[in-house]
């Protein structure tokens, strides 16, 4: 631990971590911002654990926790303090519409005419269009 003018790091730093409601096991990259101005505080890694500096946020700011397929959860530092810095998302399952995708694009190859076969195999060459023609 630092200590700079009587404030530690470690202090500085909120640490916690997201799980699933129903199964409780964490959930990695989960957003993390501030309601106000949208701002990305951080986001959970692997582990669901995250980490953001306590300096970004007053007390008393929203700070919303969101992930596809969940529940966003919206609380202040203070509530997050009180959560013990454990974070719980409910799933929030969703129907999509059926996706099409289909595509058509023009022959890649330009029509060609073959030429009289060689004695020995040919491997390149080099050449030029002149008038329509090699």
């Amino acid at each position: 631990m630092f200590s700079f003018g009587g404030t530690s790091v470690v202090d500085a730093q909120t640490k916690g971590i997201v799980v699933d409601g129903v199964k409780g096991r964490s959930l990695s990259d989960v957003n993390i911002y501030l309601q106000k101005d949208s701002v990305e505080i951080g986001s959970t890694d692997r582990n669901g654990e995250f980490m953001f500096s306590r300096d970004q946020i007053t007390i008393s700011d929203t700070i919303v926790f969101s992930h596809v397929g969940y529940f966003p959860l919206k609380c202040t530092l203070s509530e997050l303090q009180h959560l013990g810095y454990k974070v719980v998302l409910h799933e929030h399952p969703q129907l999509l519409h059926e996706v099409v995708v289909s595509g058509e694009r023009p022959p890649f190859f330009l029509e060609w005419t073959s030429l009289s076969p060689l004695p020995k195999p040919l491997y390149s060459f080099g050449g030029f269009l002149h008038a329509g023609k090699i």
